[in-house]
């Protein structure tokens, strides 16, 4: 959800300087493909800031529910879509490592399996490995405080910024209420990452 809410930031700047994109392309970016580079990138980003300044072992395992949840989908749900037909499903019209890992589900043919299971085992893991990056790392990667301040200042205030303005957007052809919680994921993470800046100290992590 957030990273389409910052994607959408970015192509609404760009189509500031002259380009044009459309909603099927930033549709495209997000889901287009069953790989998600964008969400998985900013999980990592996330895990990596995250471990470096906020560590906590459990970082290191938010991928275990979701692993277990694609597990059980994996052997034993064909499909998760009312409406999918059966040509589609995994282990009745295609295999469930084309269905749930490959092409065999997603926007192009209106099935949500892998957006619903798939993805969320790859955020979760990209986050851990982030996570795990900064810890194994902490204690030989240097660090310019000021760099990684206006860093991570600026990823937090993209973050808030663009959840605002996907509120906005969105309640322009009438206001709904669900429109606050879904701006709020994305306006908290750029927040506590304005925060984490702010609350920056030493060139390295304290010992832990």
């Amino acid at each position: 959800m957030s990273a389409g809410v910052v994607t959408g930031l970015a192509l609404d700047l760009l189509m500031l300087s002259g380009k044009h994109f459309t909603r099927g392309y930033l549709s495209w970016l997000l889901s287009g493909t069953p790989y998600f580079p964008i969400q998985i990138a900013l999980a990592i980003f996330l895990g990596w800031v995250f471990g470096r300044h906020l560590w906590h072992k459990s970082m290191v395992w938010v991928w275990v529910m979701p692993f277990a949840i694609l597990c059980y989908a994996f052997v034993a749900i064909p499909t998760i879509t009312p409406t999918l037909p059966p040509q589609y499903q995994a282990g009745i019209g295609e295999s469930r490592l084309s269905h749930y890992f490959g092409w065999g589900c997603g926007p192009w043919n209106y099935c949500r399996d892998q957006a619903a299971i798939t993805l969320p085992f790859y955020i979760a893991s990209a986050y851990s490995l982030g996570a795990l990056f900064a810890e194994s790392t902490s204690e030989w990667i240097g660090s310019n405080v000021v760099v990684e301040r206006v860093f991570i200042s600026f990823f937090g205030a993209w973050f808030f910024v663009a959840a605002l303005c996907d509120v906005y957007i969105s309640s322009r052809g009438g206001w709904n209420w669900l429109f606050l919680p879904l701006g709020a994921v994305p306006a908290g993470i750029g927040a506590l990452l304005m925060l984490v800046a702010i609350g920056m100290r030493a060139p390295r992590l304290e010992q832990r």
